[in-house]
């Protein structure tokens, strides 16, 4: 910012509470964004610049295709993760019946808390989380409502996923 480096926050910093003093930033791994935090005064009759340099280069066709990106698809997935939860006592569908799912819905905390693993957790979602997911919603839940298994599958966009 202006020239001056900002030092990255950890997530779990934030949480357990910084001094909220200085300027740095932080990683939202649910929406790919960098949150500045700008705590010192700066003046608003002069410029401010912020430049940020990304230190590795994503790449997977899925990143930029809406409405099938990263971000809409995990959204996604934590939307069809609690649909799921919600089964309890009607159809009663346990956690242990989609772990790849959980998994899938998870990857944005993840990200959050390790930046460094993004390139690593975004091929992981797309190579092994989705296509595992959409497997199991499709073949593993016994107990799933059938109505409410195609709306998952529909949802999850598992078309793209599932290998016929």
């Amino acid at each position: 910012m202006n020239d001056v480096s900002l030092p990255v926050e950890p997530f779990n910093e934030l949480i357990n509470g910084q001094d909220g003093t200085t300027n740095g930033y932080t990683y939202d791994g649910s929406s790919l964004a960098i949150i500045i935090y700008i705590r010192q005064p700066v003046s608003t009759s002069q410029p401010l610049q912020i430049q940020v340099e990304l230190s590795a280069n994503i790449s997977h066709p899925l990143l930029q295709e809406a409405p099938t990106s990263f971000i809409g698809l995990l959204a996604r997935c934590q939307s069809a993760k609690a649909q799921l939860d919600y089964q309890w006592g009607v159809r009663t569908v346990f956690m242990d019946d989609y772990p790849l799912l959980l998994d899938a819905a998870s990857t944005g905390l993840r990200i959050t808390h390790s930046p460094s693993t993004a390139k690593d957790e975004i091929n992981a979602f797309f190579s092994q989380r989705m296509p595992g997911a959409c497997d199991q919603v499709a073949n593993k839940i016994t107990n799933l409502d059938p109505n409410l298994r195609s709306i998952l599958l529909a949802q999850l966009k598992c078309n793209l996923f599932i290998r016929k």
